[in-house]
Parts: structure tokens; sequence; C-alpha cells
């Protein structure tokens, strides 16, 4: 996602201290959270993040749907929000 950041409001970071990957807001809104960092690690119950854009192919026309989770629970629910077809 590095070469796409300039065009995406959030981005990843690895959290040192907590040692996973956290998703920071680098435009909050004024209700809006500076990062988010998951609870739930390693299948356990909690929360997870995930970051779904759309954004311009710098090299040709159209656009370039960008998915990626947190950790293994946001890759997965991300996955299925986008492929979840209406019936």
């Amino acid at each position: 996602m590095a070469p796409f950041s300039d065009q995406m409001s959030f981005r990843f970071s690895y959290d040192k201290a907590s040692s996973q990957e956290i998703i920071l807001n680098v435009h909050p809104g004024p209700h809006e959270k500076y990062q988010y960092a998951p609870t739930a690690l390693g299948w356990a119950t909690g929360q997870s993040y995930a970051i779904l854009a759309m954004v311009r192919n710098p090299d040709q026309d159209g656009n370039i749907l960008l998915l990626s989770g947190a950790n293994a629970e946001g890759i997965e629910a991300a996955g299925k929000l986008v492929t979840d077809l209406p019936a």
C-alpha cells in the first residue's frame, strides 16, 4: 500500500510497544480516533481493523482496489465484505 499512501487517509504502521500493526488516521475528523489498534489477537474475540481503498492507477487509466487488514481477522472480514454479492 505504500506506493498509494499519498492518496489514502488511513495507513498501516507498526507499533513497537504492542508489537503489532495498527492503522493511523492521517486526517482524523472531529469524532474519529488518531489510531486503531486491534484487540482480537490470534483469532481471539475482540476488534480488528482493515483498510479498503479504491485509488487511482498512477500509470494507466482506471483504479486499483486495495484490501489489507491489521491481522488475519481484519483481512478475512475485509475479503468477506468485498465479495458478499447480493442474492
